[in-house]
């Protein structure tokens, strides 16, 4: 697994981003005094962070994601689960860095799936979890 946030933390750091320059507004309104002078630096650094908070949330690159517009499941980015890496895999709902792994493990020992009733057989995967992932998951170019 590559380094970098996940969306709970990535939305729970700019939560606190945010509350923190709504208390130091708050702060120099009731002290009637102008907020501080912004360290270069420092606005340089949350300019930094802003932009990698950017491209975490950019859409996912094309190779394994197909956008669609046809139905409500579709619209959006769906997982080539024949093609796709851990990275990729990952970005399913419910699927982790270990299920990932494994469903990369199975591909790799029994070849490509050719139903998606197939993941099931990876461990982990059961019809629950399938049913949560299959809106977001192909199988064909």
């Amino acid at each position: 697994m590559r380094g970098g946030f996940h969306g709970l933390q990535i939305k729970a750091a700019v939560w606190l981003a945010v509350t923190f320059l709504v208390g130091m507004a708050i702060r120099g309104y009731q002290a009637q005094k102008p907020l501080p002078e912004v360290d270069p630096a420092l606005a340089r650094r949350f300019q930094a962070i802003a932009d990698s908070l950017n491209r975490l949330s950019a859409k996912p690159a094309r190779l394994a994601m197909d956008y669609e517009s046809k139905g409500a499941e579709s619209k959006g980015w769906r997982v080539n689960i024949n093609q796709a890496d851990l990275e990729q895999l990952m970005r399913l709902p419910g699927i982790g860095e270990t299920l990932a792994k494994r469903i990369l493990a199975d591909r790799k020992e029994n070849g490509p799936f050719t139903r998606a009733e197939d993941l099931m057989r990876v461990s982990g995967i059961g019809e629950k979890k399938l049913s949560r992932m299959r809106p977001y998951i192909r199988l064909k170019e």
